[in-house]
């Protein structure tokens, strides 16, 4: 019976030896299979042996452990740790859109609760986390459409590896994000200024500026495109990185994009999770304005439960955590480039 190189035969110990990168695998998949294979043999634990395999995997796939000095495998690493950097800002968009519409939502609430929240020190702080996560989702949009506008550039000038479309490919997530980013802003202009009362009507509230029926429009409009956009712009990105040679001044600016990635999920993540933090189980409710104590109804009020700041602030955790590993990577695969080919000037791995 024929068995892959570095097959044990042992259906653990050969998918942890599955989890090592594809380097790895060629240079010490053969070796490794068959010290396996005799350690099983003496009657070691399969359980044990494929934990330490995959603690080994873990670290030859984030920290490049036993990488040989082979500039090829640098830079496909350089290549991968920017992709992995960047490209968490398109998984975690969905879960920061729903969190940011949750607060428009309108709930039912007992009128002395609705009192408390809305008179409490924290309401002022988390209406400020949420421009500051408005701000982030359109600088983190601007920063991914700066970078993917620099790599289509340095697509134009790499050496393809293999037979593909890569300037097709990258149109994806352009045209995704522009659409996007316009939908976004367009929304924004389109949200309600405020809600007041009409005169001579007691407890008639009526919305202030916007237009709500294009806004829910716009907002059907940019859950389409991140559905759709999302999946296609993240497989264009990951293979045209795994495909392409870019130039060395595209690859700063990606190491770039990849720094302004991480810190605005980081920033983001710490915001949403202040936020979960200071509202408590019971949300935040916001009063409408132009509207007396006397006259609050709790159904004309926004209020944003626990769940939903949770599922925000978790996937913002991971992604930025994702991002600043990428980034760091990055900079390690530069560094050791530079020691590697003496064409790759500092200026060019600094950042």
């Amino acid at each position: 019976e024929t068995r892959s190189i570095g097959m044990t035969g042992h259906r653990l110990a050969d998918a942890a030896l599955r989890c090592y990168p594809a380097w790895w695998r060629r240079l010490y998949g053969e070796e490794v299979g068959q010290l396996t294979d005799d350690l099983l043999s003496d009657g070691r634990s399969e359980l044990r042996l494929a934990a330490n395999l995959l603690g080994g995997a873990l670290a030859a796939r984030l920290w490049a452990r036993a990488m040989p000095p082979r500039a090829e495998l640098w830079l496909a690493r350089a290549r991968a740790s920017i992709a992995v950097a960047t490209l968490p800002f398109l998984g975690v968009l969905p879960f920061v859109f729903f969190g940011l519409h949750a607060n428009e939502g309108y709930r039912t609430l007992p009128q002395w609760q609705v009192l408390r929240l809305t008179q409490a020190p924290t309401a002022e702080v988390i209406r400020q986390i949420f421009t500051l996560l408005h701000v982030g989702v359109i600088v983190g949009l601007i920063a991914a459409l700066a970078g993917w506008l620099s790599l289509i550039d340095g697509v134009k000038l790499s050496r393809v590896l293999e037979p593909s479309h890569p300037r097709r490919l990258l149109r994806l997530p352009v045209v995704f994000l522009v659409v996007l980013l316009g939908l976004y802003i367009a929304r924004v202009t389109q949200l309600p200024r405020g809600v007041g009362g009409v005169p001579g009507s007691p407890g008639l509230l009526v919305v202030h500026g916007g237009n709500p029926g294009a806004a829910a429009l716009l907002l059907d409009g940019i859950w389409a495109v991140l559905g759709v956009g999302s999946v296609a712009a993240i497989v264009a990105i990951a293979r045209v990185a795994k495909v392409c040679e870019v130039p060395w001044k595209t690859m700063t600016s990606g190491r770039r994009v990849a720094a302004t990635t991480s810190i605005v999920l980081c920033a983001m993540a710490v915001c949403a999770v202040v936020a979960l933090a200071v509202s408590g189980p019971h949300g935040f409710v916001t009063r409408p304005m132009g509207i007396g104590v006397g006259n609050l109804h709790a159904p004309h009020t926004a209020y944003m439960v626990f769940p939903d700041w949770a599922l925000m602030a978790v996937p913002l955790m991971l992604a930025s955590a994702m991002s600043f590993a990428g980034w760091r990577a990055s900079g390690r695969a530069s560094a050791v480039l530079r020691t590697l080919d003496p064409r790759i000037g500092i200026t060019h791995t600094r950042f």
